[in-house]
């Protein structure tokens, strides 16, 4: 079964309810249990983190705070993985890609560590890297 590691800005996109219609499919996919989610408990934090401090997003107001956000995420078709000394080991060779932005070092990083199949984000850096879905 196909596994895919998913970032922080999809997870905020998700309670936003603005995903891409391909990224929307890969979520309703994995409610069917046909592929399977993981995100980093980074990832998780991160966008919970995230929709606490906004009133709104890109002119959408937030709806959540960050325990409703959890809960979200916790109810999602999608496993909150633990991260890892490995993890952190791995970081340690995305740095240069990502000079301003830990986060994603350590979602790429769980990412190669669990050898998940691609990361579902909108982010170009990664997507020049690795493999990727998003629109």
């Amino acid at each position: 079964m196909k596994r895919y590691t998913v970032d922080a800005n999809a997870l905020v996109r998700y309670c936003l309810g603005v995903l891409p219609e391909r990224t929307n499919e890969l979520f309703a996919t994995a409610a069917r249990g046909e592929l399977a989610l993981e995100t980093p408990v980074i990832a998780a934090v991160e966008a919970a983190f995230t929709l606490d401090r906004r009133d709104s997003i890109r002119d959408i107001p937030v709806p959540i705070d960050a325990a409703q956000a959890l809960s979200v995420f916790e109810a999602l078709p999608m496993t909150i993985t633990e991260d890892t000394h490995t993890d952190a080991r791995g970081l340690l060779e995305h740095l240069d890609l990502f000079p301003s932005q830990m986060h994603d070092a350590m979602i790429v990083a769980n990412h190669e560590s669990r050898d998940t199949d691609g990361i579902v984000t909108s982010d170009e850096k990664m997507a020049k890297r690795f493999s990727t879905v998003w629109d």
